[in-house]
């Protein structure tokens, strides 16, 4: 079918660069082509397909009237008629042939009821479609400037909450560290202290046997009835205190513990709408 003119349509030229915005208003319409053409353009459309004997005529652009187009199983006929069953235009012959229990309708008068059903549409589209779904496009906008801030917000919750904890393990770990290095030089005192005891008895030992070699050299009957034994004393041993550090075994960390300390990952808040239909108020469609 060929392009109709709205009373508010500028027909362009179908010749010139495929962007809409570049092609010029028509002037004249090839009715062997049934293509719109403007006026530079016209001898560069008769140059493309020579073995045609284009048939170019002038059209008021305010006026443009449905121009019927050739019938493509009868050259010679024009289309006045369309078969609604095939959407097709066609002539009279194929009506009585190809078509003849198909219901048909007038060309023109069908064209300008598309023409009325497009200009309904367009103003579908303009009143109640567009402005809804800008509508929901600026909600979703916004909704998703949002969901961006929430999840920044707990990124920033979460690096938070993770430092913090490493403040307080590295402050208990502090603590123990400091506990037990106070504990090692209590514990170590302690065995300076009984090692120190023992060497001083060790020490009175040896210079006990030197004493008595002297003595026994000597022969000396003063110091003989005088000598006192002191190995009663020097056999008392003293008490032994063994202090042994205690091993340090971590408690076991589970991953339930961890996600209680650290929080857990929640799921999804996904709220399901359903999907809806824009209320419109079309009229009948009158082509059928």
């Amino acid at each position: 079918m060929e392009p109709v003119k709205g009373a508010q349509d500028v027909i362009r030229c179908d010749v010139c660069s495929d962007n809409e915005r570049e092609k010029s208003p028509a002037e004249v319409h090839c009715n062997t082509c049934h293509i719109y053409v403007c006026s530079p353009c016209v001898a560069r459309h008769m140059a493309l397909d020579k073995s045609k004997k284009h048939d170019i005529v002038l059209f008021d652009v305010e006026g443009t009237d449905i121009i019927l187009p050739s019938c493509s199983s009868h050259p010679n006929l024009k289309c006045d008629l369309v078969c609604k069953r095939c959407s097709i235009p066609i002539c009279l012959k194929c009506l009585l042939s190809n078509h003849n229990s198909h219901s048909v309708a007038d060309l023109k008068e069908w064209c300008q009821k598309v023409c009325e059903d497009i200009q309904n549409e367009t103003e579908e589209l303009q009143q109640f479609i567009i402005p809804v779904f800008q509508k929901i496009s600026a909600e979703e906008d916004e909704h998703l400037k949002k969901f961006y801030e929430a999840y920044d917000k707990m990124e920033s919750s979460i690096e938070e909450h993770g430092k913090n904890l490493h403040r307080k393990i590295d402050a208990q770990m502090t603590n123990l560290k400091t506990y037990f290095q106070q504990k090692k030089k209590e514990d170590a005192k302690s065995q300076q202290q009984q090692l120190e005891e023992v060497n001083e008895i060790l020490s009175k030992a040896k210079q006990a046997i030197l004493k008595n070699e002297a003595l026994l050299k000597s022969k000396n009957i003063s110091s003989l009835v005088a000598h006192k034994s002191e190995n009663a004393t020097l056999s008392k041993i003293p008490g032994q205190k063994l202090i042994t550090p205690h091993d340090f075994i971590p408690p076991p960390i589970s991953t339930e513990l961890i996600k209680q300390i650290c929080g857990e990952m929640p799921c999804d808040n996904i709220r399901q709408s359903g999907g809806n239909t824009i209320s419109l108020k079309r009229k009948p469609n009158s082509r059928c």
